[in-house]
């Protein structure tokens, strides 16, 4: 389904669960369409009452993009997923996101806060310019280009599969046919690199968000992986640190990915967060 918000922008999204449930809203990382949220997470939250959103952020999968040399920033994407919950008549949400998405929920319970019933910020970071960042090494593999699919999808899905191994949960390592299937379906769903870039940008320009996090008073958790190579964990306990009476929950072996062997442990801690708010 799609909806045009206030801006003008219109999101794709996905809605579970019942409608008198209080809704959680999952926001994906750089680049990520609204299915790299594990279905089965969905139903692990639906199950416990709650009414789930996944969404495509501006850029990605089968919501608009937006153009031009302006260019745009997380504040800006934190707006959207504000004017998505009024586009659907919801006055505030359980606010979830992983990686860059967890940069825009934390950006939409600052400057979007009646929007907002408890925040969960998965393998992110408050934006502070002294903490450690992934290996040189991590970052040359990872910014390699990708060939181009239209010329050899195999190749192509060898390179994705490549690459989310680099950064997965080391002791909860995901089949590499089920990252080649998933990488294959959202392919064919929707594949613009120069969206996921757009969304690069906005993340390597986002700023310092540790004063505004120190207001935040909604009940907040932060997941972190021990092991994430990508964002390491002392981003995790900074954010935790940084937001009044967070929790932090620190997951040994978890890296830069959602296991699918956690996503029961995800559920029950965002569930727990819900039901104390």
């Amino acid at each position: 389904m799609d909806i045009t918000i206030a801006s003008g922008l219109r999101l794709e999204y996905e809605i579970y669960g019942p409608k008198d449930g209080e809704a959680v809203l999952l926001i994906m990382g750089t680049g990520g369409q609204l299915t790299l949220w594990p279905l089965s997470l969905v139903e692990l939250l639906v199950d416990k009452g709650l009414r789930v959103i996944r969404y495509d952020a501006r850029d990605v999968g089968l919501s608009d993009r937006v153009e031009g040399d302006a260019g745009y920033a997380l504040d800006d994407m934190a707006a959207d997923a504000a004017g998505l919950l009024d586009a659907l008549g919801i006055g505030a949400a359980h606010i979830v996101g992983g990686s860059m998405g967890g940069m825009v929920a934390q950006l939409i319970a600052i400057n979007h806060p009646d929007h907002v019933r408890t925040l969960t910020s998965i393998m992110s970071s408050s934006g502070n310019p002294e903490l450690p960042g992934p290996s040189p090494e991590l970052i040359q593999r990872l910014m390699a280009p990708a060939p181009d699919p239209q010329e050899d999808l195999d190749a192509f899905l060898d390179h994705q599969v490549a690459n989310a191994q680099l950064t997965q949960s080391p002791d909860y390592p995901t089949d590499a046919q089920e990252l080649r299937a998933q990488f294959a379906s959202d392919f064919n769903r929707s594949y613009d690199p120069a969206g996921a870039v757009r969304h690069q940008t906005a993340t390597f320009a986002a700023t310092d968000r540790r004063t505004g996090l120190r207001a935040v008073a909604v009940p907040t958790l932060v997941i972190h992986g021990e092991a994430d190579p990508l964002i390491p964990v002392a981003a995790g306990r900074d954010t935790a640190g940084t937001i009044p009476g967070a929790r932090l929950l620190l997951i040994p072996g978890m890296g830069h990915d959602l296991a699918p062997q956690l996503l029961s442990q995800y559920a029950d801690a965002i569930v727990e967060l819900a039901s104390g708010a």
